[in-house]
């Protein structure tokens, strides 16, 4: 994209009003909610916060660190459903901070977590999709574990097949990866936008300057 062309993006989405709410369609279906996730999973969270991740510079996205109790379907090769079903494996959600459709998670509780990845490397959980507290999802946990056997997720066409970068050894999801990954994309961006500011400033004093000295 244009440099320019990014910076009023960039600043068209910073000077949109944030939403009070969230509209969402029809809850779809546990079929389709299963077929269409990454990752099926029963976890435990154990904290809320900010996650040193900054897509956009100075809007930094929210961290949900959870363990992972049991995987129930999964398109990852490495948490593959039914090899590791006891994992205890930490996982994180993010969401951009302040966004109106991110899952409300609270610490201690435990959930049913349907989740998506973003971009290859993040995971996410919609509060308008199935996720849920476990407590209030049983049926639909027992349905899950009977769907192992026969269960293919739906291919994205937008995005096609997309390398399993979330696992890292023992720890899924690495967030020092990521955070680390993301902060080298802020300050790419940050040199543009200086890059730019000077760019603007000098156009601005070579004006200035031939108004001053014409004959």
């Amino acid at each position: 994209m244009h440099p320019v062309a990014f910076c009023l993006a960039v600043a068209l989405v910073l000077a949109a009003p944030q939403a009070n709410a969230c509209s969402c369609a029809p809850l779809p279906s546990r079929e389709l909610a299963a077929r269409s996730a990454d990752l099926v999973f029963l976890a435990t969270v154990d904290s809320v916060g900010l996650a040193r991740v900054y897509p956009v510079p100075g809007y930094p996205l929210q961290g949900i660190w959870l363990t992972i109790e049991e995987v129930l379907l999964s398109s990852l090769p490495s948490l593959l459903s039914g090899r590791s079903r006891k994992s205890g494996r930490p996982i994180t959600l993010h969401y951009v901070q302040g966004t109106a459709c991110g899952y409300v998670f609270r610490p201690g509780e435990r959930y049913l977590v349907y989740a998506h990845r973003t971009n290859g490397s993040l995971m996410d959980a919609s509060g308008c999709g199935r996720t849920a507290l476990a407590a209030d999802a049983a049926e639909e946990i027992d349905w899950l574990r009977s769907r192992r056997a026969t269960w293919v997720p739906i291919p994205d066409p937008m995005v096609g097949p997309q390398p399993d970068r979330v696992v890292s050894g023992t720890a899924f999801d690495s967030l020092a990866a990521v955070a680390a990954e993301g902060e080298a994309r802020a300050r790419r961006r940050v040199g543009m936008s200086m890059a730019l500011n000077v760019c603007l400033l000098l156009a601005l004093g070579v004006v200035a300057w031939r108004a001053t000295h014409r004959p």
